[in-house]
């Protein structure tokens, strides 16, 4: 598997990696660019956070987070892209009863070695 070409916006603890890009200068491009910045990391980090209380589905991700499903749904994504989150294997209902994927952290693998008894 190849990894993406596109570039990481952010890094595992939702700080920027780079600075959105201001076309040629133009003032409403670079406050454009400014304005996205700051909430789009904010975002991925109510995320990430909410995620660390406990495995929620995406509703639920936007109830504790008070975010829209079209802001916490690209954040997941990104978070499962990156390996930080994963499927849990279970399910349950949305608000309208339909059944959701319940997402939850990914712990790394313990190391050979390092386990207490």
């Amino acid at each position: 598997m190849t990894e993406s070409p596109q570039r990481q916006l952010f890094d595992p603890r939702g700080q920027a990696l780079y600075e959105p890009p201001a076309a040629r200068g133009r003032p409403t491009r670079v406050a454009a660019a400014q304005r996205i910045r700051a909430p789009a990391k904010t975002f991925l980090g109510r995320v990430l956070d909410a995620l660390r209380d406990g495995p929620k589905t995406d509703d639920e991700l936007c109830k504790y987070t008070g975010l829209r499903d079209n802001s916490v749904r690209p954040r997941r994504i990104d978070l499962v892209r990156r390996g930080l989150v994963e499927d849990s294997g279970a399910v349950r209902p949305t608000h309208c009863g339909r059944e959701a994927i319940v997402w939850r952290l990914r712990h790394p693998p313990e190391e050979p070695g390092c386990r207490s008894s």
